[in-house]
């Protein structure tokens, strides 16, 4: 078995002082060129997020392996929607089965969660290179 890649490992040689993250100074860079900054197309974010909103909703009992109230299967597809976006959201970047046996779900129902997320949004995390439910 291969081990678990973190995403927050820092090299040993890494300089201590340096900062980790780095926010590039854009409105600087706008103001010196004489151009106005972007702003956010607040009528495309307001689409995007009602897309997530209406895939999170779309409660799809066929997924569900048992019977469970509409609540719990949308904080399902919400938790495997954020695990697809990006694992370090949770505590120590789990993998699929981690974080299935922290939620006490079967791995296989969280796969097939994540599986339509990839599927529906396009969109996958490293972890998920060799899945198979993603196509």
């Amino acid at each position: 078995m291969k081990p678990e890649f973190k995403e927050d490992t820092v090299s040993e040689q890494a300089d201590p002082v340096e900062a980790r993250v780095i926010d590039f100074d854009w409105n600087t860079l706008y103001e010196r060129l004489g151009e106005q900054a972007p702003q956010p197309d607040h009528q495309q974010l307001a689409l995007a997020l009602r897309r997530i909103l209406q895939w999170a909703v779309r409660v799809d009992y066929d997924l569900v392996l048992s019977p469970i109230t509409p609540d719990v299967a949308v904080g399902r597809r919400m938790i495997a929607l954020a695990w697809v976006t990006n694992p370090a959201l949770f505590p120590d970047s789990p993998s699929l089965r981690q974080l299935s046996r922290r939620l006490g779900l079967s791995a296989p129902l969280l796969a097939a969660l994540t599986g339509e997320v990839c599927r529906e949004f396009g969109i996958q995390n490293r972890a998920q290179d060799h899945a198979w439910n993603r196509k």
